[in-house]
């Protein structure tokens, strides 16, 4: 007897709208960007959005990973329908099934107090990275070093505790989501 299985893709583009007026920045604007995440594979898709800003001094041919604490990356989710988490240390997520788009928006800061004068006439390329996952605790485990648990709902609300900020840990709809995809174990 035999049975025969296809196996799925994983498949995600991305894009982020270029700064339109791109010569004569200064230590300390900010321009607002937009872009989207796009899952054009055949499964489930987490996908971890990273600031991947590179400079290229004056001095030097060649480009570098841009200071994140100078190059400051903010891209934010909107409520779009999809569904949005954070992990400890406040990196973005992204849960799309086949077919999904997400709307990011959010903006590029040029942080004047951790900039010297080794920026001028620097050229920086603002990129966001995006780095997709199957949507399964092991798989996000071995990729992001994330599990379900690691992760709470990017637009949970936020509760005083004892003087001390916490997100509150309940399931909301879009944890719900999550943990149906991510602990699945066979179909």
């Amino acid at each position: 007897m035999e049975t025969k299985i296809t196996m799925g893709n994983l498949s995600v583009t991305a894009s982020l709208d270029e700064v339109t007026d791109s010569d004569g920045w200064e230590p300390g604007l900010y321009s607002e960007l937009t872009g989207t995440i796009e899952n054009t594979g055949s499964i489930d898709a987490l996908v971890k959005v990273s600031n991947a800003s590179t400079v290229k001094f004056a001095d030097s041919e060649e480009f570098v990973a841009a200071d994140p604490e100078a190059v400051m990356l903010n891209l934010k989710p909107t409520e779009d329908g999809t569904f949005w988490f954070k992990d400890a240390a406040g990196e973005a997520y992204v849960l799309l099934m086949p077919g999904d788009v997400a709307t990011v928006a959010g903006g590029v800061t040029f942080v004047g107090e951790k900039m010297g004068n080794d920026y001028m006439n620097a050229q920086i390329q603002v990129a966001g990275e995006v780095t997709a996952s199957q949507a399964l605790d092991g798989a996000s485990l071995a990729n992001f070093g994330v599990a379900f648990a690691d992760l709470t709902d990017y637009f949970a609300e936020e509760t005083e505790s004892a003087g001390a900020r916490r997100s509150v840990r309940t399931l909301s709809p879009s944890m719900k989501k999550l943990q149906e995809v991510m602990t699945r174990g066979s179909k």
